[in-house]
């Protein structure tokens, strides 16, 4: 086609996968011109007919080039774990903990786990580097993959410590549990169903907080809205994996994108 589609979007539009399936649908994967401001960008967008949320997709996509050009208004760190070693701002830490880029297709994917033996986890953070908080409208975004969903615990999102941190948390025994929405202010903990079950299916995990409210959404979908005991602390962004049997355990995250406020 010879023609550019135009895509109108804003500053702080929302843009889930259900807003990319209707454009792939409408613009019959035409290529499309995204413009915010003065930034501009051209880019062949091409369908995978499999699965829209695949690596690859357009609605995958779409959804890169949002986060990547209507958030320059915002402070901004996205990692798609590309190359062979982790961006320096990261850090592994745990017991038996491991990690690896073990893809390098469409954007890497980066495992964070750990060896087998109950009560080894691994946890990938910024060090206790603190920067994000809710007063600056944080947000955090990973497209997460669960290795299996029995006899482990996985957390993605802002920590700061034991009682004090807003995650979404996948905490099984014996068989597959759904994901939680979880707070914590420091001295009242907040814990809600989001009622989306675990699985090995890669998932969007969105956490966006605005003044009063922190909302916890699922594949672009609002699941949880946290209005009470809202954590006023700075955070780093965390993903954590704990093993609660002698099995090897894992998390693939494909990427981790975080904005705020300037």
């Amino acid at each position: 086609m010879a023609e550019y589609t135009k895509v109108g979007l804003n500053a702080g539009d929302a843009l889930h996968e259900a807003d990319a399936d209707t454009y792939e649908t409408q613009y019959d994967c035409a290529k499309t011109e995204f413009e915010t401001g003065s930034w501009k960008i051209k880019k062949d967008l091409v369908p995978d007919a499999d699965d829209s949320r695949a690596v690859g997709s357009l609605a995958y996509r779409l959804r890169t080039l949002y986060s990547m050009l209507v958030r320059e208004s915002r402070a901004h760190f996205r990692d798609d774990f590309h190359g062979q070693a982790l961006d320096g701002r990261w850090r592994l830490t745990g017991t038996g903990s491991s990690g690896a880029i073990v893809a390098d297709v469409d954007g890497g994917v980066y495992s964070v786990g750990c060896s087998s033996g109950s009560g080894n986890y691994g946890q990938l953070d910024w060090n206790g580097k603190r920067a994000f908080r809710h007063s600056k409208n944080a947000e955090f975004w990973a497209n997460i993959a669960l290795q299996q969903t029995v006899q482990l615990t996985v957390r993605v999102g802002l920590y700061k410590d034991a009682t004090h941190y807003i995650y979404l948390e996948n905490d099984p025994v014996a068989s597959a549990v759904n994901w939680y929405a979880k707070s914590h202010n420091g001295s009242t903990p907040n814990s809600v169903d989001t009622t989306i079950l675990g699985s090995t299916a890669v998932r969007d995990l969105q956490i966006r907080c605005a003044s009063g409210h922190i909302y916890f959404d699922v594949d672009g979908v609002n699941k949880v809205d946290m209005t009470t005991n809202i954590p006023t602390d700075y955070f780093e962004p965390f993903i954590y994996c704990y093993s609660k049997e002698s099995a090897v355990k894992a998390v693939y995250l494909d990427w981790v994108d975080v904005v705020q406020d300037r």
